[in-house]
C-alpha cells in the first residue's frame, strides 16, 4: 500500500504572517484574504496591512494573474475608508489606487490597477483550532490530472497538521491493481491550508512512505 503522510500540498497562498490586530468596524490592520474581481474573473491573493497612526502601509502577492510580483501599499485613513496607492516592488511606482472599508469585520473596496477597474472583498484567515496541530486520514475520492486553482479542496487544513492518505501509479491503478482514474500522473488533493496565501513559503515535511 502506498501510504503517504504529509504536512500539505499548497493550493493559494501569500507574503508573511502580521499578528492580527482587535476584530471591530474600523480595523485595518493585519491579514486579509482577497478576493478581487476584474474584468474577464477573479482571482484570490492576499494583504497585510500595518500602521503607523493615520499612515499605512503594506504588501501582498499580486491580486491578478499574469502580474508575478508582489505589491506594496501606502496610504492614509480618510473620513470615508482608507486611500491606498497600489506600488510596484520598488515602492515608488504607483500601479493604482483603492478605496478601502470594513464593516462587520468585512472588507471591500474598489479602485484601478493598470489602468483597469477592480473590486475587493475581503475576510480574516479563519482561527486555529484550539486543538491543533490535527492528524486528517484522507481518503480520495478523485484524482485531478492537473496543478489548478479550480479544483475544488479535497480537505482544508491548518499549518502543522498532518495528512495521511495515499496516491495511485501513474496509471491511475491503487495498490490492489484497481483502475482508480485515468493515466498521466493522477494527484492526491489538492489540500487548502487556511491561512497561506500567494507568496508564503510552505514546507512540506514527507514523514513515511
Amino acid at each position: 500500500m502506498r501510504v503517504l503522510s504529509m504536512s500539505a500540498l499548497l493550493l493559494l497562498s501569500l507574503a508573511s504572517t502580521t499578528t492580527l490586530g482587535a476584530s471591530n468596524s474600523s480595523n485595518f490592520v493585519g491579514r486579509w484574504e482577497v478576493t478581487t474581481s476584474y474584468p474577464g474573473g477573479t482571482y484570490v491573493a492576499g494583504v497585510d496591512l500595518a500602521t503607523d497612526s493615520d499612515r499605512y502601509k503594506g504588501r501582498s502577492g499580486y491580486l491578478v494573474p499574469d502580474f508575478a510580483f508582489p505589491y506594496k501599499y501606502a496610504g492614509e485613513r480618510q473620513k470615508d475608508g482608507l486611500h491606498l496607492h497600489i506600488l510596484g516592488p520598488n515602492g515608488t511606482t504607483i500601479l493604482g489606487d483603492l478605496l478601502l472599508t470594513v464593516t462587520a469585520g468585512t472588507l471591500s473596496g474598489k479602485g484601478t490597477l493598470h489602468g483597469l477597474p477592480i473590486v475587493l472583498s475581503g475576510r480574516r484567515p479563519l482561527k486555529r483550532p484550539a486543538n491543533a496541530p490535527t492528524v486528517h486520514t484522507f481518503v480520495p475520492q478523485v484524482y485531478y490530472r492537473t496543478f489548478s486553482g479550480a479544483n475544488p479542496p479535497a480537505l482544508h487544513i491548518f499549518p502543522g497538521d498532518t495528512v495521511q492518505t495515499k496516491t495511485v501509479d501513474a496509471a491511475g491503478l491503487d495498490e490492489a491493481g484497481v483502475q482508480r482514474g485515468f493515466g498521466g500522473n493522477p494527484r492526491t488533493g489538492p489540500f487548502y491550508i487556511e491561512g497561506a496565501m500567494v507568496g508564503d513559503t510552505i514546507a512540506v515535511h514527507l514523514l513515511r512512505f
